[in-house]
């Protein structure tokens, strides 16, 4: 009776709450498209992508409007053949129409700024948009690979069971000792922990896919897929890295905006 106690009190955590949520099944493609659409750190990287875009750029674009300026003039004198006195009024306006064409020699500074705001959002974007699809990557196996070793316990699980029925057979025939019947026992036990423990990390690593692919957390899903070997040698790794290097490919575009300045002073000299 003490050990059918003690299981069920370990079984008992296993099973995570239910959610109000409708059931949701999830394949590897379709956790990666719904993160890139719905993930919200996303959608506030690609907001500031469009705020730098639209906002900044017509500020800046700005000076590139046509400008009208109205000029008005009003004299008053004296008049000097005219015997009452009267005075004589003169009035005047002028209305001017300017616009910028084109410019030619140094960088504007907003303009600049402007290159340097949008590099800056743009890189931002894609490197949090390469985390998080790496993310929803490693979570998706990993509660593929939680869900083997779940199964695969629970299979040793029932083999020590059956050890323990027979030790606990043996002990009650007096043929085996209590000792043996306590190992087999804890042997049990063991694999109990091991599958709380396995349960325990498969939930919190769903309950985070839901919230990168922007779904209601609680909510029960089920993943479609198997794990697969990923097969890659040094050189290809360092190139993929290289090419997917959001770091890098941000300096390399800094390192083009010095050439252009330079360029551009020389001109100028």
């Amino acid at each position: 009776m003490r050990f059918v106690l003690a299981t069920t009190l370990l079984l008992a955590p296993l099973c995570p709450p239910s959610a109000g949520a409708d059931p949701l099944t999830l394949t590897l493609d379709e956790s990666i498209t719904a993160a890139s659409k719905s993930n919200r750190e996303l959608i506030q990287a690609r907001t500031r992508v469009e705020e730098v875009q639209r906002g900044s750029r017509i500020i800046v674009r700005s000076r590139y409007l046509p400008h009208l300026s109205l000029t008005t003039t009003y004299d008053v004198e004296p008049s000097a053949t005219n015997p009452s006195g009267r005075t004589e009024e003169e009035f005047g306006s002028r209305v001017e129409y300017a616009q910028r064409l084109f410019e030619f020699g140094p960088n504007a500074t907003q303009e600049i700024g402007l290159r340097a705001d949008l590099r800056q959002a743009l890189f931002s974007y894609q490197d949090k948009l390469h985390q998080v699809q790496a993310r929803v990557w490693q979570l998706f196996h990993l509660v593929l690979l939680q869900e083997e070793q779940v199964h695969v316990r629970r299979q040793s699980r029932s083999i020590f069971m059956l050890t323990l029925e027979r030790q606990q057979a043996l002990f009650d025939e007096r043929m085996a000792s209590e000792e043996d019947r306590l190992n087999a026992e804890l042997n049990v036990l063991n694999e109990d922990l091991a599958i709380n423990r396995l349960v325990r990390q498969q939930f919190s690593n769903k309950m985070e896919l839901l919230r990168l692919v922007g779904r209601p957390i609680g909510t029960e899903v089920t993943l479609e897929g198997e794990t697969v070997p990923f097969p890659v040698d040094q050189d290809e790794a360092v190139a993929i890295a290289m090419g997917r290097n959001v770091e890098l490919a941000l300096r390399e575009e800094q390192l083009q905006e010095q050439r252009r300045l330079g360029l551009g002073r020389r001109v100028r000299n």
